[in-house]
């Protein structure tokens, strides 16, 4: 792995961690506790905690270009948008189908590409 490679996953897991710990710190006590609480529910651990550490472990995947890496990110990324959809839908039945339809085309089209990708490459090799 170059240097290069090794700055830009440093970058992509320091940064969002450093602003994250830092505005943690200016709140007071009591949207601390709130915060903590956020981060413990289980709506936030399936819908945007999937979400966001699929899409750092999709883009690792891809810096590192190690496949497994970039396919477990984007399944949790898909994951969390189609739970996401889940979720809204209780709330608003269009935006559910909306957000839903989001998780399910990027799954299609990541599964589309990928698959007819590895097919060129596996042809031309043999």
């Amino acid at each position: 792995m170059s240097i290069v490679q090794i700055l830009f996953l440093l970058l992509l897991w320091g940064l969002p961690i450093f602003i994250f710990f830092n505005m943690y710190l200016k709140q007071d006590k009591q949207e601390q506790e709130e915060f903590i609480k956020g981060l413990k529910s289980p709506s936030f651990l399936f819908v945007d905690g999937s979400r966001v550490i699929g899409m750092g472990l999709f883009f690792s995947g891809m810096i590192t270009s190690i496949m497994l890496i970039q396919h477990i990110g984007a399944f949790m990324l898909f994951f969390g948008w189609f739970a996401g959809g889940i979720e809204i839908w209780g709330s608003s039945v269009k935006r559910g189908i909306i957000v839903l339809s989001f998780g399910v085309i990027g799954a299609a089209t990541y599964y589309y590409i990928t698959v007819f990708h590895f097919k060129s490459i596996w042809k031309k090799d043999n």
